[in-house]
């Protein structure tokens, strides 16, 4: 089930990267370095867009498989029971009566 934190996220993310490559495609091209316009090419910006679409798919899947990781540890570790171990040995050894020497 997915909760209203995580749909929140999804948006918020969405709005964010669609703002950034709205930035890129229509400012892009009034960026001038020394006179050369690195973005006035559409399809250089096209490449631009494409490229920071490509680094945050990555870096939301591997946010993803982290915390699928960390639920399947979580998963494991409450479906196996604790292991019960025999103290008898132990208890046994401390309970001895010392004799005096």
């Amino acid at each position: 089930m997915v909760s209203y934190k995580q749909i929140l996220m999804i948006v918020l993310y969405g709005i964010g990267l669609g703002s950034v490559c709205a930035l890129i495609y229509l400012a892009g091209p009034l960026i001038s370095i020394g006179g050369w316009r690195p973005l006035e090419n559409p399809i250089v910006r096209d490449i631009t867009i494409l490229l920071i679409g490509a680094a945050f798919a990555a870096v939301v899947s591997f946010k993803w498989s982290q915390r699928n990781a960390a639920t399947a540890k979580i998963a494991e570790g409450i479906a196996t029971p604790d292991k019960i171990g025999d103290d008898t040995d132990v208890l046994k050894d401390k309970m001895k009566v010392r004799s005096p020497r």
